[in-house]
Formats: structure tokens, sequence, C-alpha cells
């Protein structure tokens, strides 16, 4: 909390300065400052909710995680269309939300921590620790950088729109969190009391997983174009031909979370920082070649690709400090049926309106078809699926609830 709040002073207090110079067309106050400090108090979440996923309390972890979004969605959508506040609307909803949130969270802490004071523990804590430091900062470099660089060399509205098409694919990026928040607890445990003989339980979970992110990129891509015009105004409409790009990004980022898991389970971390600062590097350097010529085609293209080495690069890694037995087969299967389905969405003519709408979603709902044809599933989950399928055509005969 104590480097948390000297920061957040510190970019308050120097903020103005920066932003003139990286952020000219943006006013620090109040649209920086209220960022600053909506920041600050989200790290009041951060300890709370890894108690929680380590004491495996999914209940508890469930009410404060909605709580907060809940809560953050009712202010903004107070201020801004019952208020009329517009982006200062948004911004101080989001600030206000994260402020009411940390008086939880600090509860939380407060009824499970005392303070110790233990060098030894301190010593292993840091050296642990401190490597993820320029793990988080290349992160942050990763997801933000092409802000920067778009707003340097393409006209506003066009920033906007490629925002625009990042938050409607953060969608796939909180489905992605909550997964793997859910999963990287069982694997710390299952490790430690299991060993090797979790791993073939784990690699079908891996499986799981990766299907799941599969069909929710699969869906921002095919009904991209409904999504878009739905959601937004006419002007950011052309973000429905970026959506499809943010969700493979995505995609790969959330595979990435995968053998990212397996590199801290080693005390060695030092390794983590090599394969972020790699993928924000290669992202940049893209960012600052590709944007200037082709604007956000650039820089979702640059996107996709530091995601995919910061995959690459954790893989590679991870496979030499924790051999891990992953099921590439099914795996590529999955993929190949997603890639078959976004293919016939984007090649299939259709008229506009209600019609390709239906077309779209029913190649979507196709996906768990095709991985049949593939030969995805086992000869168990065939069993599964088949009991279920009966159970719920009992349900409709009876017109019972299931």
């Amino acid at each position: 909390t104590i480097p948390s709040t000297v920061m957040a002073i510190l970019l308050d207090r120097i903020g103005p300065y920066l932003s003139s110079h990286l952020l000219p067309g943006i006013p620090f106050d109040p649209y920086i400052r209220l960022s600053v400090w909506t920041a600050y108090f989200t790290t009041f979440g951060l300890l709370p909710l890894i108690l929680l996923q380590v004491e495996e309390r999914p209940k508890a972890y469930v009410l404060l995680t909605s709580a907060a979004t809940l809560l953050g969605v009712a202010l903004i959508t107070g201020l801004v269309v019952v208020a009329k506040r517009d982006v200062t609307g948004y911004l101080l909803g989001g600030f206000l939300a994260s402020a009411i949130m940390a008086v939880p969270f600090t509860w939380v802490i407060l009824r499970r921590c005392r303070r110790v004071w233990q060098w030894d523990q301190m010593k292993s804590m840091l050296a642990y620790s401190l490597p993820l430091v320029p793990h988080l900062l290349a992160s942050w470099a990763l997801t933000v950088a092409d802000r920067f660089i778009l707003e340097r060399h393409v006209p506003l509205g066009e920033v906007g729109v490629y925002m625009v098409a990042a938050q409607l694919g953060a969608v796939l990026a909180v489905i992605s969190g909550a997964l793997h928040s859910a999963w990287s607890p069982n694997l710390f445990r299952r490790h430690a009391e299991e060993g090797e003989r979790a791993k073939p339980d784990l690699a079908r979970m891996v499986t799981y997983v990766f299907v799941l992110l599969c069909w929710v990129a699969l869906a921002l891509s095919v009904l991209a174009p409904q999504i878009v015009t739905i959601l937004t105004a006419g002007p950011f409409h052309g973000a429905r031909h970026l959506l499809p790009w943010i969700a493979a990004g995505l995609l790969l980022n959330g595979a990435y979370q995968i053998p990212g898991n397996f590199l801290f389970l080693t005390p060695r971390t030092i390794f983590v920082p090599i394969v972020t600062v790699g993928a924000g590097a290669v992202s940049i350097a893209l960012n600052l070649a590709l944007v200037p010529r082709y604007g956000t085609a650039g820089a979702v293209g640059s996107y996709v690709v530091g995601n995919g080495v910061m995959l690459l690069l954790a893989w590679l890694l991870a496979r030499r400090l924790y051999p891990f037995p992953y099921e590439y087969g099914r795996i590529a299967r999955a993929l190949l049926a997603g890639l078959a389905l976004y293919a016939a969405a984007a090649a299939v003519p259709a008229p506009p309106g209600w019609a390709d709408a239906a077309l779209r979603g029913g190649l979507w709902l196709l996906f768990p078809v095709l991985l049949g044809a593939l030969g995805f599933y086992t000869p168990s989950e065939k069993q599964r699926l088949a009991r279920g399928a009966r159970s719920l055509l009992t349900c409709f005969r009876k017109k019972a609830p299931c």
C-alpha cells in the first residue's frame, strides 16, 4: 500500500508535465488524474482477491468481483446516461467504484493478516517478486503502447474506433481472467499434493479452457458486425473490422497464461520478465514501424504478433522448467474448427439485417458440432454429452425443470 500511495501522489504531482509531452491531446485534469487515482484504489483489491484464490473460496471471490463490476456499471451508467457527463462521467464512475470497493477489500485483509516482520521470509519474497516488476511494466507496455503511438500518427477519430474495438474485445479478457483465476489455485494445489500424477487431469483442463476461449473469440469475430452495430454509434462502426483481430490477440494472450502459470511454479521467476519484455519489445517495434504507414491496421497486427511472441516464449521456457503433456492434437482441432467457421462467415454472402445475424449465429453454434466431426471428443466425453442430451430432451418432453 505504501509504495502505491507514494507512486499515486508522485504521478498526481508530476503528471501534468508528463502528459503534456506524452499525451498532448488529452488534458491531465480531470481525465488522466481520475485514471491515476482509479488505478490506485484498484490496487486495494489485488491482495484480498489473491488470498481468496489461494484459500479456494470461489463464492467470496465471485461476490466481491461481481460487486465491483456491478457498482462500476451502475455508477458509470448513472453519470453518463442520466447525468449526461460523457467521458468525465465514465472516468468518475470508475473512480468512485474503485474507491468504494477499497473499503470491503481492506476489511478482508485486516481480518486475515497481522503485521509480523520476518526478514528470512522477506528475502525469499523479494527474490521471488522483484523480477515481476519488469514483467508487469512490460505487460502494461504491451497493452497500452499502441494507444500512445496511434495518438501521434492517426486522426483522433480512428483512435476512438480502435479503443471501441479494444473495449468490446475486453469481454474475452474478462472471461479469460476468470477462468485462469479459478484454474491457477487448483494447479498450484495439485502440483504440491500430487506432483506428476496430476498432469494428465490438468492437461485435460487446459484443453477445456482453450476450447472455451476459442468459442468466445469466435463469437466476437463472427458476430462483430452485429455487436458493433448494436452497441456503438455510427462513427464507431468501423470497429467491426478490427474486433476479430483484437479477439485473436486476446485468444493468444489467454493461451499464454497457461504456460505462464507454469513459470510461477518454480522459484526462479527471473524467467518471467524474459517473456513479457521480449514480447513487449517486439510489439512496440512493430507499432513504430507499421502504425505510421497502416494506421489502426498496423496496430492490431502488432497486437496479435506481440501476444503470439509472448505465448511462444512462455511455452519454450515452461517446457524446460515444467514439462507438460499438452493435448496438442485436440487443441489443434479446436483452433482449426474456429478458423474454418470464421472463414465461412467471412466468405459466405448474406443479405443485411436479421438474415446475416442468423447465419453468423448459426455458424458460431456449429463450433461444438464441428469439433465432433474433427474427432475432438474422447469416448467418455461422447458418453457424457449423450447422457446430457437425453436428460435435456426428457426435461423438454415432460415440461419440467431440469
